[in-house]
């Protein structure tokens, strides 16, 4: 749950592989934790799980920001000023506006609406409506898919198209998924499928 909201909150605008990938291992490997469930196709034990409570203490305690980077994101202007907040400071707000609406675990997140996750979510300066979107896909949400570089390019190269619109890329990715449930493979699901393509993509990248 929580390297699901701080993956999330990292991501945007920065390089994935080269600065959030090892700010999240970092943290993952300071609290002892599982960075990347063992089985996709279920949720962790939540006695197993790191809470929000947990990482909003970790706020008490431990200097978030030299553990997670001194990041910042683009949150609006004011008096004319170009405004900036600091990444960790957006993943507390988050973790304490979750937690606000009772979710402490990934079976919270099941359990609850995306809509009133993201109206949780939509206040807090520096979020927006990609960094839910990646949120509730790594939470579970298996209807969920991202047009990212890496699925945008599988799919551009599999129709031969160039410049697809990523909602599109998403839509597709998700019709895909539903007909490979017609045609037998019962645990595929369109998150899934869109983790099998990025990791298909990025495997690609390195070997290039």
């Amino acid at each position: 749950m929580t390297v699901a909201l701080i993956d999330a909150v990292l991501t945007s605008n920065l390089k994935y592989e080269s600065l959030v990938v090892p700010r999240v291992r970092e943290y993952c490997d300071y609290f002892s934790l599982d960075r990347i469930c063992a089985d996709k196709n279920q949720l962790p034990k939540v006695e197993d799980q790191e809470t929000l409570s947990d990482l909003i203490e970790h706020y008490e305690h431990e200097d978030m920001t030299a553990l997670l980077g001194q990041f910042k994101s683009y949150i609006g202007k004011e008096e004319g000023y170009r405004k900036y907040r600091l990444k960790t400071e957006i993943i507390h707000c988050a973790a304490l506006e979750l937690r606000r609406i009772g979710i402490e675990t990934l079976q919270d997140v099941a359990a609850c609406s995306a809509e009133s996750i993201k109206c949780a979510l939509r206040p807090v300066g520096g979020i927006g409506p990609a960094t839910i979107h990646m949120f509730l896909m790594y939470t579970g949400r298996e209807d969920f898919v991202k047009g990212d570089r890496h699925v945008c390019g599988f799919v551009e190269n599999a129709l031969c198209r160039s410049n697809i619109d990523p909602r599109e890329v998403e839509e597709l990715v998700k019709e895909a998924a539903v007909e490979l449930v017609e045609l037998g493979l019962t645990h595929v699901n369109p998150r899934l499928l869109d983790y099998a393509i990025w990791l298909y993509m990025t495997k690609s990248v390195r070997t290039a």
